[in-house]
């Protein structure tokens, strides 16, 4: 039990300073660590991905809190367009998290790795759409709110935050690299929310072997990474503020290249 607290306090470190400084979520660290944890402990293979989601979901729901806090404080989000797309991301969430629930974990985790792979490639190119020349908040309209329900769809089946999804995205609609990560940020917490909630009420009674859960949540894991994860956070934001993070990002997409190759290990 004890080696297993030290792996939960290590891993909301690292995934709370990821979240700040990339504003890609904690979830993409998260999720494939808690996967294997997860089996470790004897969780069924058959729901083990949604387990992981689901507690990757209860930490981001603090996460994506303290994130948005930090870059609100350096302007660097756009309210507007968070209240303008929360209702379209949650629906996305709620309808995403019942189809993960009837899910085998075998398919979810090929999905999340086709999803990393996506992720690294951008980080490793720094790929973003090409920008508008102001920002078109005028175009958020039925087809933004398409996209923002895709987001909330595809974040729902992954325990991520969208902010790989939603900062090309509102890079393309015009909005600084700052603003579009803090923005993005912001948008986590409704998502992170929705999702806690869903993957919860979905996975009631799914997962009676393991103690101390609620519904696809392990609540020793959310505690654990809390206790880390809130303190790191605001370094990696800081971080993102002051320094060109291309090369790390480089080395973060190697990374999950690496984690793609171990996922597929155990499908």
């Amino acid at each position: 039990m004890t080696i297993e607290w030290l792996i939960f306090l290590v891993l909301g470190a690292f995934a709370g300073f990821v979240s700040g400084l990339f504003g890609v979520g904690g979830g993409t660290v998260m999720v494939p660590a808690l996967v294997f944890v997860l089996l470790g402990l004897g969780v069924d293979a058959s729901v083990v991905m949604q387990v992981a989601v689901g507690t990757s979901f209860a930490l981001i729901c603090f996460n994506s809190v303290s994130s948005a806090r930090q870059h609100s404080k350096r302007n660097a989000v756009n309210w507007r367009v968070v209240k303008w797309a929360a209702p379209s991301l949650v629906v996305g969430v709620m309808i995403g998290s019942f189809a993960a629930s009837e899910l085998n974990s075998r398919w979810l985790i090929l999905l999340f790795a086709a999803f990393l792979l996506f992720v690294a490639a951008q980080m490793a190119s720094n790929w973003s759409p090409q920008r508008h020349a102001a920002k078109d908040i005028s175009g958020f309209s039925l087809g933004g709110a398409s996209s923002t329900f895709g987001f909330g769809w595809l974040s729902s089946l992954f325990g991520i935050g969208g902010g790989a999804l939603m900062v090309p995205w509102l890079n393309y609609r015009g909005f600084t690299a700052h603003e579009a990560v803090g923005t993005a940020a912001a948008c986590g917490v409704p998502i992170a929310l929705s999702g806690t909630l869903s993957y919860a009420y979905f996975g009631y009674g799914e997962v009676a072997n393991l103690s101390y859960s609620l519904g696809f949540i392990y609540l020793p894991a959310v505690l654990g990474m809390l206790l880390t994860s809130s303190l790191t956070v605001p370094l990696g934001v800081a971080l993102a503020h002051r320094f060109n993070p291309a090369k790390l990002k480089k080395s973060f997409a190697a990374y999950l290249v690496f984690v793609v190759a171990a996922l597929l290990g155990v499908v």
